[in-house]
């Protein structure tokens, strides 16, 4: 049995977006959910990180995805960067509610060190559909991508931003 080589086509992009902490998450999420939806986007995991006043650890974490597309994910991931993460990755002093195809308790963990007691972050990460047709109808037509940027609105005010690597 020939074992097919997963997809690269998926265009990902990771946000994280610090939260005050009266911030109400939920237009956001419903938003994204409508981009979901719309097939402008495919959510892949929205996990929301808090710190708590005692200094501990919650999360909650959800996906748009089946089961077998968060499996596809993550083996073009690990194939394409080496990605390492097992579905089961536990961390003691993460509490977490739901379940995330690409951020881990480690991952969260790393996020929540960036917060104050009763702050929290926004983990967003998206495949952008139209990215992906777009990459498909190069390449269907013998061009290739040489090169891809994405400026984001604090870069263009220049307010602060710019290109990292997660």
């Amino acid at each position: 049995m020939t074992r097919r080589k997963p997809s690269a086509d998926a265009t990902i992009e990771v946000l994280l977006i610090g939260l005050d902490p009266r911030a109400q998450s939920k237009r956001l999420i419903d938003e994204l959910t409508a981009l979901h939806q719309r097939k402008v986007l495919k959510v892949v995991d929205i996990v929301v990180v808090r710190r708590e006043p005692d200094r501990s650890i919650r999360a909650s974490a959800r996906t748009e995805l089946s089961a077998s597309e968060a499996k596809r994910l993550r083996s073009v991931m690990k194939s394409a960067v080496g990605f390492q993460r097992e579905p089961k990755q536990q961390v003691s002093a993460v509490r977490l509610e739901g379940a995330s195809v690409l951020i881990g308790a480690l991952d969260m963990s790393s996020i929540a060190d960036m917060l104050d007691p009763r702050e929290g972050a926004l983990v967003v990460v998206v495949e952008h559909r139209w990215a992906s047709r777009l990459g498909k109808l190069i390449r269907s037509r013998g061009m290739r991508l040489m090169e891809d940027y994405m400026l984001t609105p604090e870069i263009l005010s220049g307010s602060g931003g710019g290109i990292s690597a997660w």
